[in-house]
């Protein structure tokens, strides 16, 4: 699935579930949240999505304005991150492993390390 890097005008219900924060997410910011939650590190997620690591770079900083999370000593924003969208998700607790298993790409029917298109 090629893409340009840019992101989705569009709304989806991907991220219906995300108890008010997550609709300010663009589909694809949710998706990059996802694979974060999955253990995904930035090159990872490009690898994953077929896009730039500065495009994975710009949606994680975007992620992190948009739920909040400033730079600063106090905390690490990727994981807190992390832990706000297992909690809307009601997976708080459960723990996958980068690229396990049969799962797909952010439960979006995207099969992983198949070939590139």
């Amino acid at each position: 699935m090629p893409d340009s890097g840019s992101d989705d005008s569009g709304s989806d219900d991907a991220g219906s579930d995300d108890a008010g924060w997550g609709d300010s997410l663009l589909p694809r910011e949710r998706e990059v949240l996802a694979l974060m939650a999955e253990g995904w590190s930035n090159t990872g997620i490009a690898d994953q999505m077929y896009v730039s690591l500065s495009a994975v770079e710009k949606h994680v900083t975007a992620v992190f304005a948009k739920l909040g999370l400033p730079a600063s000593a106090a905390g690490n924003r990727r994981v807190l991150a992390v832990l706000r969208y297992l909690a809307a998700n009601g997976r708080a607790g459960q723990w996958a492993a980068p690229g396990g298993g049969n799962r797909t790409v952010a439960g979006q029917g995207l099969p992983r390390g198949g070939p590139r298109a």
